[in-house]
């Protein structure tokens, strides 16, 4: 069983949810996982994001954080919810 933590942002205020998921990590319509870097070349810049996948060791690179979630709603096939 493996065990994550899901943090959501929401301006301020971060929400914490302890979940067990019961997929298998080899399978990849039901898990995923990635190393995710974000940094700012600038103080005001725009984040910048890196992928790294430790399946497979492939990686992508994403000039904006629309970028990198629209990279999330391909991978998962679900629409991030503009709440």
């Amino acid at each position: 069983m493996v065990h994550h933590i899901l943090m959501e942002v929401t301006g301020t205020k971060v929400l914490e949810k302890a979940t067990s998921l019961h997929s298998e990590p080899n399978d990849p319509t039901t898990y995923a996982a990635f190393l995710i870097r974000l940094w700012r070349d600038e103080n005001e810049g725009p984040w910048r994001v890196s992928v790294y996948d430790p399946h497979n060791g492939e990686r992508w690179n994403f000039a904006s954080l629309r970028q990198f979630f629209h990279f999330l709603e391909t991978r998962t096939g679900e629409r991030l919810s503009s709440d």
